[in-house]
């Protein structure tokens, strides 16, 4: 009996070792020596797949931070781009030609003469 169960606890540790899978548990059916041991291996997954998820969500949160920081830089770089455009083509304040030519003041553009 005392085999069996070592076996199936050889065999759970080795499935999470190899799947990753820190959800699964043994199931504790004794308080010896065994059951001691496959309760402070359920404990112990306990505390890694808390610290796993805490790491996940931190990386989440790290993530986010950086896409809004980029989507925040873009903006103020069309921004600055938009701006610097604005004098361009406004014909009352800059005298513009349609294509995008500054003529000065008080000289009639030669493609209208």
């Amino acid at each position: 009996m005392i085999s069996h169960r070592m076996e199936r606890f050889s065999a759970l540790m080795t499935e999470i070792s190899q799947s990753l899978d820190f959800t699964q548990r043994m199931k504790i059916t004794t308080l010896d020596e065994l059951g001691r041991s496959a309760d402070a291996f359920n404990k112990l997954l306990d505390k890694l797949q808390t610290n796993l998820k805490a790491i996940y969500d931190e990386a989440q949160q790290v993530g986010l931070k950086r896409i809004a920081g980029a989507v925040a830089n873009g903006r103020s770089g069309v921004d600055r781009c938009c701006g610097a455009k604005r004098g361009f083509g406004q014909h009352g304040r800059h005298g513009g030609t349609d294509d995008g030519e500054r003529q000065p003041r008080g000289r009639p553009d030669p493609a209208n003469a």
